[in-house]
């Protein structure tokens, strides 16, 4: 089975294939299930990562995170040689709650708050990446919210360079 690169044409670069995003987002649920056993964290949780993160209210029966991989971007860094990636992990928070009062919601969109503390200080696990930004949306989708289910997400934004 022939595997195909994620570099463009003309790049060849060691490291750098397609398996690279999952490689990150595995490295980002291992950190975080790490932290979530060592009490780092306001809430208990189990990260899991997954593809299509949606639930049903009625699956909801405990909060869930989901890892996911979001996006990889490659290019030339700027006149040299080096191919650059950008990767984009999201760290989803879905629980079900009865209403929009801060009391409810407030707790997950601290966890959050605490996700982007925990990576904006640490290097991930087996893997060089370096976190170039952290975005926090919450909510993420008001109609969820009318559906009695909270969805928060923290995007990692991570650079890696190869060289040939």
């Amino acid at each position: 089975m022939q595997r195909h690169s994620a570099a463009p044409v003309g790049f060849d670069y060691e490291g750098c294939s397609v398996s690279r995003l999952s490689e990150v987002a595995d490295a980002v649920t291992k950190d975080l299930n790490t932290a979530a056993l060592a009490s780092q964290f306001s809430l208990p949780f189990v990260a899991v990562r997954r593809y299509l993160p949606r639930f049903e209210v009625e699956e909801l029966t405990e909060m869930k995170v989901s890892v996911v991989s979001a996006e990889k971007e490659l290019s030339q860094a700027a006149r040299t040689k080096y191919l650059q990636s950008d990767s984009k992990i999201d760290i989803g928070v879905h629980v079900r709650v009865n209403g929009t009062d801060p009391e409810l919601v407030d707790p997950y969109a601290n966890l959050l708050e605490e996700f982007a503390e925990y990576f904006h200080g640490i290097a991930l696990t087996g893997v060089s990446d370096t976190l170039t930004g952290i975005d926090i949306r919450t909510p993420w989708s008001p109609q969820d919210m009318a559906k009695g289910m909270y969805v928060g997400i923290v995007r990692l934004n991570f650079l890696a360079v190869y060289t040939k």
